[in-house]
């Protein structure tokens, strides 16, 4: 019996060790890096899609356009959307990479076009989510989080995701939006018009929309999936 007392007190030690260990990285990557309280860069963005089956080759259909842009979703007003113009669209993500990890304890999201009430029933809007929250350092995940298929109601407000490890801190997120809500079928549009991240009752504002806007590839397509990638000089993975 002492044989095996003494056997799990080394084991014990040994896991408080490797702990204490991962911890002290931790908090050098967190002096390394540091946190931004009121805004995110962003240093990478992907966006993908898949689709049905096409009858044709595309030549300059898209699923997203310059007249409802990638930075509607972040300008803070619900009267302006990002588009989704393929009618075959089944499934969108958005990958995004920050230069800093920053803390959040919920995200909001409106699922549709705010603008009016008549503009919201006209539109078509996404009917599922899945999102993640991760810690990368040198291609390495110290955690993530992840808050799987939250469905969108057919109402016209905000949805709020709830982040249950408030201090964790995260320098990546990504969001898969799959199905729809059809409503009054007059658009194709697929419209989403706000994604929040938010700490303490303090909203994070993006400060590149603009570069990141110069560099997407509006108006390119090709037969099976799109994908639209912008990086900076800031590597975070």
């Amino acid at each position: 019996m002492k044989i095996l007392f003494i056997i799990l007190l080394g084991t014990l030690i040994i896991s408080c060790q490797e702990a204490s260990k991962k911890e002290e990285s931790f908090k050098d990557y967190l002096l390394e890096t540091g946190i931004e309280s009121n805004s995110i860069t962003i240093s990478q963005l992907s966006m993908s899609e898949t689709g049905s089956v096409w009858d044709e080759e595309p030549t300059e259909l898209s699923s997203i356009t310059i007249d409802y842009p990638f930075s509607n979703l972040f300008d803070g007003r619900i009267d302006t959307c990002f588009v989704f113009r393929n009618p075959y669209l089944e499934w969108f993500s958005i990958d995004m990479f920050f230069t800093k990890p920053i803390l959040i304890d919920r995200i909001r999201i409106f699922n549709g076009y705010g603008k009016s009430l008549e503009l919201y029933k006209a539109n078509t809007m996404f009917k599922n989510l899945d999102c993640s929250l991760s810690l990368w350092k040198n291609k390495y995940v110290f955690y993530n989080d992840s808050y799987g298929f939250i469905h969108f109601e057919k109402k016209m407000d905000f949805i709020t995701i709830n982040v249950t490890n408030t201090t964790n801190i995260y320098n990546h997120v990504s969001f898969s939006f799959y199905e729809y809500i059809v409503q009054d079928h007059k658009f194709n549009d697929v419209c989403i018009s706000e994604i929040e991240f938010w700490y303490k009752d303090h909203k994070y504002n993006i400060v590149n929309l603009a570069e990141i806007e110069a560099k997407i590839p509006y108006g390119t397509a090709d037969k099976w999936s799109r994908k639209y990638i912008y990086a900076n000089d800031s590597k975070t993975n």
